[in-house]
């Protein structure tokens, strides 16, 4: 029985450990003078099937006199398979601005791309401010824009969005 769970654990290991075939991983973190801090993030991972996966992270953070918060994050990642013209992958930001007075700015855009040429791009900007009596107003504008593998095919869409309901301009 002993040798029964003995080679048990060998196999599981080996099925756990079997499908990252060569991995780099890399991380650094710096602290500002202003309070904030930087940090990036790198993956580098080949399979034993051959597929390569890379990926970074950044995260950068800056602080005001005032108390003012900015950040940015960037994540990008890219998968590509044994063989050729297949590859995908992703772009994801966000740059965000918050004041000590409770308005912000926010910026985020993902873009994707596949193995069949298609890009899609989706940017959502949100403000958040106040009135004069105090009541909070969350203005979201959310752009999609598709653009399938040729000439002249793309198509965007606008959708804004006033305290979650849509609007027109």
């Amino acid at each position: 029985m002993n040798k029964t769970l003995q080679l048990l654990a060998a196999v599981s290991m080996i099925a756990l450990t079997s499908s990252a075939f060569a991995q780099d991983n890399k991380t650094t973190y710096k602290e500002k003078d202003n309070g904030g801090y930087k940090v990036e993030s790198k993956s580098d991972i080949t399979t034993h099937a051959g597929t390569d996966k890379k990926g970074t992270h950044k995260v950068d953070v800056d602080i005001s006199d005032d108390g003012d918060v900015s950040k940015t994050v960037e994540n990008k990642s890219k998968t590509d398979p044994k063989g050729l013209m297949n590859g995908r992958g992703v772009v994801k930001s966000t740059e965000a601005e918050h004041n000590a007075d409770g308005t912000a700015k926010i910026k985020a855009t993902t873009e994707k791309y596949n193995h069949a040429g298609t890009n899609v791009k989706t940017e959502q900007e949100t403000e958040v401010k106040y009135d004069a009596n105090g009541n909070k107003k969350v203005i979201v504008e959310t752009t999609k824009k598709v653009d399938p593998k040729g000439l002249m095919n793309s198509s965007e869409t606008t959708t804004r969005t006033v305290n979650g309901k849509v609007v027109k301009d």
